[in-house]
């Protein structure tokens, strides 16, 4: 199939979760072809598009937004809401938590030490971004999709912004990578305390939200927000 992943999860959110399952990145390789991403992970294309015609074939859950009827602004008040809103309150503690399970298990355990400092480029990685969307991209978007021009500071373009915004969230799929290799998949080894098995589950959530906060970004805001410059 050559339909990119990324559009086919825009059609159908529920069919991130067989992406997920399979380790096919939809968000910062979203417009890569399916039959292309199944080859480089070495998967079985026919299995893959039963798994996803299994999950088309599941009823919508009434909780899922249809983001393709929403606004532009309804976009960004939902990823302000729901996935910045998550990670405000999410990146701080579970500093705290990587690095007092990384003292606590350093002796037998050295990669967590090495886990704990990644996440803290990770975290000062997000949050800049975050507030590079917070303070400039989205209030331009929001004058864009109101019939207003863009702020002075852009000069009329977003084409670069938008590049340096997904170079962001490349960087951050990478370390969501490490995290990923160096717990093994978030799986708890026998001699885990109960701080750090919450360490895992906490940051599997956390890779899981920003999957769909990225896919929701480079697929359909900022694919919205070229066309709107292009007017």
């Amino acid at each position: 199939m050559t339909t990119p992943v990324g559009r086919l999860v825009a059609e159908r959110p529920g069919r991130s979760e067989v992406f997920e399952r399979f380790g096919i990145d939809y968000c910062c390789q979203g417009r890569t072809p399916l039959g292309e991403a199944c080859s480089a992970r070495g998967l079985d294309e026919d299995a893959v598009m039963l798994a996803l015609a299994e999950a088309d074939a599941q009823p919508v859950s009434p909780d899922e937004p249809d983001y393709g009827s929403m606004t532009t602004a309804q976009l960004i008040d939902h990823i302000v809401q729901v996935h910045h809103g998550f990670l405000w309150q999410e990146l701080a503690p579970l500093s705290v938590l990587a690095h007092r399970v990384a003292a606590a298990h350093k002796d037998a355990h050295p990669e967590l030490t090495k886990l704990a400092q990644a996440y803290d480029f990770l975290r000062e990685d997000i949050e800049a971004h975050m507030k590079k969307e917070e303070e400039m991209l989205f209030p331009a978007l929001r004058e864009l999709s109101s019939g207003r021009t863009l702020p002075h500071f852009f000069q009329g373009d977003l084409h670069v912004p938008l590049l340096v915004l997904e170079g962001d969230h490349e960087r951050v799929e990478q370390s969501l990578r490490f995290f990923r290799t160096t717990t093994g998949g978030y799986v708890a080894p026998a001699d885990a305390c109960e701080a750090w098995r919450a360490l895992l589950v906490r940051l599997h959530r956390m890779e899981r939200d920003l999957h769909r906060h990225v896919h929701l970004e480079n697929e359909i805001l900022h694919q919205r927000a070229r066309e709107l410059t292009r007017r």
